[in-house]
């Protein structure tokens, strides 16, 4: 009964603490009434054109009268002298217009609304330069700043010991979680050979601050006053390390969890390693409950969780007598271990699996320990002129090496897995499936072996019926893309996206866009058809690459199976259209053609019209008014997100 009312209390004060959480956002509805007055909460971000700053809510100025208020915001200045002056802890007051942080729309697309939500942010706002002003200076800039002037300060001695190029990129990352200077191919590079741990300070980076400082502290371990002071030097230890890597969630995260395993150990008590992170998990999740959302609370805890239960029973299936390889038997058993336990999640977030993390991981994390290792010394007698040179160069020659080891693994042959699709249910099997084998080592039962094996077959069979949907799958879908047309047709595993990309934007920023719903219906490679080379000089060559019986395009109709399109985008074309009240089911406006809704219907009959993203504001503005008049079915996808027709 005691056990009963515990669990109860708990799940009703979880509700009631995800509640109040919530409720710190409630000012959504006086927003854009009156003056606000706001302080930044994180550090800005600058770009080519704006300054982001995440902004918590202070006061509200509503009818002459100012009331106090809190939420969180994000607001978008221009790039300005004042702009750029901007510091944790300012105060700033403006009249904003704010909008709620929408989604594209397209289907599976990455849903930023729902990640914003998750971090108490609902509403967000562009300003331009003279639209506001600063209110005041922080008197007291907070832990924040002052963690950030300490990280900025210790960057300084790397610079100051000619450590530079991808080398002070890569250290910066990997000791003080200052990942500003990381270049893009060097991030796919250490994310392709399974190495993207090491780059973003978390648990392997304070579990080395954990294991040097607990190793030097060993000899006061011996009295109950020694154990205190070892307790107390360690935890401050953990937290100044967290403080000068700036504070992120991830080192805040990894610290609690080390600050619990010092304390546990302290306790000198029989206790559980499970328990231990439990209640590190519980104290985080009590903190703040959307914390379990983040895919690196996830990710940790997990590999966590593996590596205290696989690691040692992977360790013992092999006995190795050398001591050398003992050493790097005992490290493939820790990847292996965790491995195991963040790959099904893994693979549902990114999609990908690295072949080769054994051997990136038998490189990589000595090398990375003895780069913190070393950088720490460096730090350390960083007012010492000639052992900084000297440490420097040490620095500087083991990056290069750890670069160059993990480039050498992502050029070897089939060194990623890609475009793998795995959902929510599948996960979960996938986790059934690790939980039985666990439990089948360890009490060695029949029932948990049959259990592993209903697992695999119910997760091969959701593979075999994805893969019969994906056969007969027909859509046609609209996506809604900034300033683009797309119009993508499948067929199958067949994939037809016609496109005017190539002069619009990147092929990167379309990915974006439409690769998530490509892999979630089973379709990768894809036929891409440029929409200004439909004219009949380029037709024959634009058949070939379709390569589709199913699809018929010429003059801007397209036929897909029973449906018939027509591409709105050019006034000239659409007067070699005859008026004889041809069928058609769509017509796609685009290219900001604006022309009478009466010339079309003398020409086509009782069509639904997708404004597509290609237009102006002026011109869905336009179209969206004379189909409402003449009472015409529309759909427009900047506001209502892509069109998807299921054939």
């Amino acid at each position: 009964m005691f056990g009963i009312f515990v669990f109860g209390f708990l799940f009703v004060s979880g509700i009631e603490l995800v509640n109040r959480k919530g409720y710190e956002n409630h000012t959504t509805e006086f927003l854009n009434k009156g003056f606000i007055v706001a302080s930044i909460t994180e550090n800005t971000t600058e770009k080519d054109k704006i300054i982001k700053a995440i902004l918590d809510v202070k006061a509200i100025k509503s009818d002459n009268e100012w009331f106090s208020s809190e939420g969180k915001t994000i607001v978008y200045f221009e790039k300005d002298s004042l702009a750029k002056t901007l510091n944790i802890g300012d105060e700033i007051i403006f009249e904003p217009k704010f909008d709620e942080v929408e989604n594209a729309g397209n289907p599976h697309e990455f849903d930023y609304k729902k990640y914003l939500a998750f971090h108490l942010i609902t509403q967000q706002t562009y300003l331009k330069s003279g639209k506001w002003n600063v209110f005041k200076r922080a008197g007291s800039r907070g832990i924040m700043y002052y963690s950030e002037m300490c990280r900025q300060y210790l960057l300084s001695l790397f610079q100051q010991s000619n450590i530079t190029g991808d080398e002070y990129a890569v250290l910066s990352a990997l000791t003080l979680g200052y990942n500003n200077k990381l270049e893009e191919d060097i991030k796919k590079a250490y994310s392709s050979s399974g190495a993207t741990h090491v780059l973003s300070v978390s648990g392997l980076h304070v579990g080395i601050v954990y294991i040097v400082m607990g190793y030097l502290l060993l000899f006061l371990r011996k009295s109950k006053f020694g154990m205190i002071l070892r307790t107390t030097i360690l935890i401050l230890f953990l937290w100044a390390y967290a403080f000068v890597t700036g504070l992120s969630p991830a080192v805040m995260r990894s610290a609690t969890m080390f600050s619990f395993v010092v304390l546990g150990s302290a306790l000198r008590r029989e206790s559980s390693i499970y328990n231990t992170l439990a209640s590190s998990a519980f104290f985080l999740i009590f903190l703040n409950p959307y914390v379990i959302t983040n895919i690196g609370f996830q990710l940790s805890y997990l590999a966590l969780i593996g590596i205290v239960f696989f690691q040692a029973k992977i360790y013992n299936l092999i006995y190795v007598k050398n001591y050398f390889l003992d050493k790097i038997w005992a490290l493939v058993a820790v990847s292996i271990a965790a491995q195991l336990t963040t790959t099904p999640i893994s693979l549902m977030y990114f999609h990908q699996f690295p072949n080769y993390f054994l051997i990136s991981n038998i490189v990589v994390v000595p090398l990375s320990t003895l780069i913190v290792y070393a950088a720490m010394i460096l730090l350390a007698f960083s007012f010492v002129p000639f052992l900084t040179v000297w440490l420097g160069k040490m620095l500087s020659f083991l990056v290069y090496a750890l670069n160059k080891s993990v480039i050498l693994v992502e050029q070897l042959p089939y060194a990623i897995s890609s475009d793998i699709q795995i959902d929510g249910f599948q996960v979960l099997l996938f986790y059934v499936l690790i939980i039985f084998i666990g439990l089948t080592i360890v009490y060695r039962r029949v029932l948990y072996i049959q259990i592993s094996f209903v697992s695999i077959v119910f997760i091969l069979a959701i593979g075999i019926y994805n893969s019969y949907h994906a056969i007969h799958q027909k859509r046609l879908i609209v996506y809604n893309m900034r300033g683009t047309s797309a119009y993508n047709f499948i067929d199958g595993d067949d994939n037809i996206l016609f496109s005017n990309y190539q002069a619009k934007m990147d092929y990167s920023k379309m990915l974006y866009s439409v690769k998530n719903n490509w892999l979630n219906m089973g379709v990768s490679n894809e036929k891409i058809i440029d929409l200004s080379q439909l004219g009949s000089q380029f037709l024959f060559s634009n058949l070939m690459t379709i390569d589709n019986r199913h699809i018929f395009v010429k003059n801007n109709f397209i036929q897909y199976y029973d449906k018939r399109i027509y591409l709105l985008k050019d006034k000239i074309e659409l007067d070699l259209v005859e008026n004889s009240k041809i069928k058609v089911d769509y017509i796609i406006v685009s290219n900001n053609c604006k022309v009478p809704i009466d010339e079309l219907q003398h020409k086509f009959s009782n069509p639904k019209f997708i404004i597509d993203s290609s237009n102006s504001t002026t011109v869905v503005d336009y179209w969206k008014t004379v189909c409402k008049a003449s009472k015409i079915s529309f759909h427009n996808v900047n506001e209502q997100g892509a069109f998807v027709v299921e054939i």
